[in-house]
């Protein structure tokens, strides 16, 4: 009794029958005595075969305890056993917190090694996802695209590296946009002096075939179409968006219609009808004249390559997404662009159908001069088509409310 108070446990003292001749409970809860009653368990079966045992149990209160059994030897045989039973809801305790405590520190660890590893996986991994931006539109070709990047290490290097190469793209880029520009210039006196003597030397002939005059003066004309273009696109490429009037506006259903009338005896004489459904729009920003510039190359081309019989609509219409502005929409029903083509049919000399482009005189330029009006107008512009379905061209273009 005196250690079963001392240790806070309970001591059953046993004989080989398993009776309880002694509960450490008799005197102070005699009516938890188990004196005098028989009780089996696994550690009592064993200190009465002669060895020592121990068990955990959990009982019917959700408690755990500790049973072990000791045989009482005497002797030399085995007269009976000591049971002691202990509580372990102290130790489950201690351990329940510590396991808590191990969770915690284990959630803020991990969390930190998240936050850390994040930290620095953007740090490492921040200045490529830059130079890989960079490098999309430096393809795309916006040739002034530069990263800044401070770093001493490998990627600086490929920082400084990338926009080496970007300033020799965008210097070769403007040597060769000077070039056009100059040639372009120069071509046209000697041009025009040539056909001027040209119309002088057959004006002078009485007699004779003229046919060989025709053909050079044809040429020439050729030629002249040629360099013009060539000198327009160099000075559009040579445009600064930013010196754009506030000032100049222009109405987009009134160009239509002007370029409408104007084209009305080529779509005719090609027995090509031409529709329009223009809705009452804001002005935009820009001159007139670029406009009307962009919409007389689309819709010539598409009377070109419409069919007898075909028809092209000129469709304008408000958009609010993804910016509020305008849609001028050239659709015909034509027999379309092969897909292969489809991604080069803005780029300079390039003609999806090759022959027929020599013979409506064209030389490839018409449709990147039109993009690039496009981008002095603030717009932008694409192109759907599928083989035997016709094609369209989208251009959006912001309203001068929106611009400013």
């Amino acid at each position: 009794e005196t250690h079963a108070r001392r240790f806070n446990t309970r001591f059953l003292l046993l004989d080989t029958a398993g009776e309880v001749q002694a509960d450490s409970l008799r005197d102070s809860t005699p009516e938890d005595s188990l004196e005098g009653q028989t009780i089996r368990y696994p550690e009592l079966e064993s200190a009465l075969a002669g060895d020592s045992d121990a068990g955990v149990y959990r009982l019917q209160s959700g408690e755990y305890a500790m049973y072990g059994a000791v045989p009482v030897v005497r002797g030399g045989e085995v007269e009976g056993a000591l049971l002691v039973a202990g509580s372990l809801n102290e130790v489950v305790a201690s351990l329940s917190a510590v396991v808590h405590r191990l969770l915690a520190a284990g959630l803020v660890i991990n969390i930190v090694i998240a936050v850390v590893t994040w930290v620095v996986a953007r740090r490492l991994t921040s200045p490529l996802m830059q130079l890989n931006r960079a490098a999309r539109r430096l393809g795309s070709g916006d040739l002034q695209t530069r990263v800044n990047i401070q770093s001493t290490d490998e990627t600086g290097d490929l920082a400084e590296t990338f926009n080496d190469m970007a300033q020799q793209l965008e210097e070769h880029d403007r040597m060769q946009r000077r070039f056009v520009s100059d040639a372009s210039h120069e071509l046209r006196s000697p041009i025009g002096s040539a056909m001027v003597l040209l119309e002088a030397l057959e004006s002078s002939m009485r007699n004779g075939d003229r046919s060989l005059f025709s053909s050079l003066h044809e040429q020439l004309r050729r030629m002249s179409r040629l360099v013009n273009q060539l000198l327009e696109l160099a000075r559009l490429e040579e445009w600064d968006e930013s010196s754009v009037s506030d000032q100049e506006r222009a109405d987009a259903q009134h160009v239509v219609r002007r370029v409408l009338r104007r084209l009305e005896p080529m779509a005719s004489a090609r027995r090509v009808h031409l529709k329009e459904h223009l809705q009452t729009i804001p002005p935009i920003l820009g001159s007139e004249e670029n406009l009307e510039r962009v919409v007389q190359s689309l819709v010539e081309n598409a009377i070109k390559y419409t069919p007898t019989g075909g028809h092209v609509s000129v469709d304008i219409s408000a958009t609010a997404t993804p910016d509020p502005g305008v849609r001028l929409t050239v659709r015909d029903n034509g027999p379309g662009i092969s897909p292969e083509d489809l991604p080069h049919i803005f780029d300079r000399f390039y003609r999806a159908d090759a022959s027929r482009s020599r013979g409506e005189g064209g030389f490839g330029l018409g449709l990147a001069i039109a993009k690039r009006r496009v981008e002095v107008l603030g717009g932008s512009i694409d192109v759907d088509s599928q083989p035997g379905r016709g094609t369209t061209f989208s251009v959006n273009l912001p309203t001068a409310d929106t611009a400013t």
